[in-house]
């Protein structure tokens, strides 16, 4: 049996590795789009509900966000089948996650976890959520802009690096509610650029009060949305774990040797982890918080104290001045 461990910090992950993100999750669900019978099949175990939106009054209930019962499993698939979901052009961070669309541009994010009794859908609801509070629709960028009423969507930039992902989301009159920063090259990058939202006008959407992810800048040939920002973090921004100078620390952290019985016990092919970073002005590590668990909480724990307690970074400047920064890193392990 071999281990393997890697990160989506691609530039330090080590000689040979790479991270191919899985198609397995958008062909099961597009697949079983449209049918209830398939959709119900995947539903098994523990099913999180992370907020929809349903035109049929009949799944008004599925609205709210919550773990779904075992005996709602039916109409949930029904519900799931009429809304006939579609694979979109951006992508989730993690490998294992897709995002898909259904009319009249809701955006959505799902998992399926590829257990020994079958594939389950473990998580579906809208994309980027930010936490239990954060529970409007949030629409693709597509009927995002079928709203605009006025505002340049692609603002002339001066620098081609730099971008900013925001989060906007409207109020019942199409008028900006909030703006809140996700992720950019740059704290300046975000300064800069949140600030040409100010002038966007928006007629309402057709369900209300919305939120839609939009990235200012030159984009990439892959999209990927990022990572929601610290809870009240907003003055601290969040940029790309590649923009961030490591000095020390280990950087393929394998689990323990009871751990690694334990996954290989389990049949799981892969494991990953997500988890958001935290630095001070000075670079040093202040927070390490999981975004998304491992599913082991020794491999976690073992994890998080590694980043806190050993991992080193230069300061960060923001013209020219140290500031405190957050990124987030995924780290892949695989062993067989």
């Amino acid at each position: 049996m071999r281990a393997v461990v890697a990160c989506l910090w691609l530039a330090a992950c080590g000689p040979g590795l790479t991270i191919v993100p899985s198609n397995k999750v958008r062909e099961t669900l597009t697949a079983a789009s449209g049918d209830a019978v398939a959709i119900e099949k995947l539903l098994h175990g523990s099913v999180m509900n992370g907020g929809l939106w349903f035109a049929d009054e009949k799944c008004a209930t599925f609205a709210k966000p919550g773990p779904v019962a075992a005996d709602r499993y039916h109409d949930f698939a029904r519900c799931l089948a009429d809304v006939h979901f579609v694979t979109s052009d951006r992508v989730d961070q993690l490998p294992d996650v897709t995002v898909m669309t259904y009319a009249p541009g809701i955006e959505i994010e799902a998992r399926v976890a590829f257990e020994q009794d079958g594939p389950r859908l473990s998580w579906i609801g809208f994309e980027s959520r930010r936490d239990e509070s954060d529970s409007l629709p949030t629409i693709s960028p597509t009927l995002l802009e079928s709203l605009r009423s006025e505002g340049n969507a692609k603002p002339a930039i001066a620098d081609p690096k730099a971008y900013t992902w925001l989060k906007l989301c409207l109020d019942t009159d199409g008028s900006l509610a909030s703006v809140t920063p996700f992720e950019a090259s740059s704290p300046q990058a975000a300064r800069e650029l949140g600030s040409m939202v100010a002038t966007w006008k928006f007629k309402p959407a057709p369900m209300g009060p919305v939120c839609s992810m939009v990235r200012l800048g030159q984009a990439p040939p892959k999209i990927m949305l990022p990572f929601p920002p610290p809870p009240g973090g907003d003055a601290i921004v969040t940029i790309p774990i590649t923009s961030l100078h490591r000095t020390g620390g280990e950087i393929n952290i394998v689990p323990d040797d009871d751990t690694k019985t334990t996954i290989g016990r389990t049949g799981i092919g892969r494991v990953i982890g997500s988890y958001r970073v935290c630095l001070d002005a000075q670079g040093r590590v202040q927070v390490v918080v999981p975004l998304r668990r491992s599913g082991f909480t020794a491999y976690d724990e073992k994890i998080v104290s590694t980043i806190k307690n050993k991992w080193q970074f230069e300061p960060y400047l923001d013209n020219n001045h140290p500031v405190p920064v957050c990124s987030a890193v995924t780290f892949i392990y695989s062993q067989f």
